[in-house]
């Protein structure tokens, strides 16, 4: 398989780039690519640029891009996670695995119960270390087009401002009394409400109600917030038939 690098510039056949200094480590040191080797570049704009290795020295590495490729890998189906903050490793696991079953937005949710306080001179640099878990789960994934990652913000916030107003709202909650696959509509983008560790409070449930979101149960286990979400989208994308 031809090795997939992320470069945040734009990108066009016949053009000389000279990679990042971390992806050029990477090229170089991890995959160990030489001159002449074959690789492809994307950066978010949906396409892959195929491309050759012209110059491997010193650590700098010059790809000419020989043409541009479409990559069918998006899902046909906005999904909107907000996912309540939950302490590390679990949060850039799930930024990492929604990121390769197809979602489109993240939201990181301050909840109540959220064991993990981001302070504000911390926001930036979280969200940052955020979208780079993201573009390297699409290098691997061979996603051309990379998730957007909001900073944190309040439930009330998030639905306001981060939820299409004609979304599917659902929120995942063990007494729910509904499910994905009655209250899904393939037409419509997705909003995908998780809690924390903790789970959601009575309050924050009622905010969720009152901007539409609608209960929905996983079976009769009660799942981990690692666990939901990607439990979730899977059958999300499952019965839209993105994981035929």
């Amino acid at each position: 398989m031809v090795p997939r690098i992320y470069h945040p510039e734009a990108l066009a056949a016949g053009m000389s780039v000279t990679l990042t200094n971390g992806a050029a480590t990477h090229v170089g040191k991890s995959l160990r690519l030489v001159e002449n080797d074959e690789l492809r570049l994307f950066n978010g704009d949906g396409h892959d640029y195929q491309g050759h290795i012209t110059q491997a020295r010193h650590n700098k590495i010059i790809i000419t891009i020989d043409g541009c490729l479409y990559t069918a890998t998006e899902s046909p189906l906005p999904i909107t996670l907000l996912q309540g903050i939950c302490r590390n490793p679990r949060m850039d696991i799930l930024v990492q695995k929604s990121t390769e079953l197809g979602v489109h937005r993240i939201v990181p949710v301050n909840c109540h119960r959220s064991v993990v306080r981001i302070e504000a001179e911390r926001v930036a640099r979280k969200t940052a270390h955020w979208q780079k878990i993201a573009i390297s789960a699409c290098e691997q994934c061979g996603r051309a087009q990379i998730p957007a990652i909001d900073a944190p913000c309040k439930p009330a916030f998030a639905f306001a401002q981060h939820v299409p107003t004609d979304a599917t709202k659902l929120l995942l909650d063990p007494t729910g009394t509904h499910t994905i696959e009655t209250e899904l509509n393939p037409d419509k983008p997705v909003a995908l409400f998780v809690g924390p560790e903790g789970g959601l409070t009575e309050e924050e449930i009622v905010t969720a109600a009152n901007a539409g979101f609608r209960r929905i149960r996983l079976g009769p286990r009660v799942l981990r917030t690692e666990t939901a979400p990607i439990t979730a989208l899977s059958i999300i994308q499952f019965l839209i038939g993105d994981l035929k």
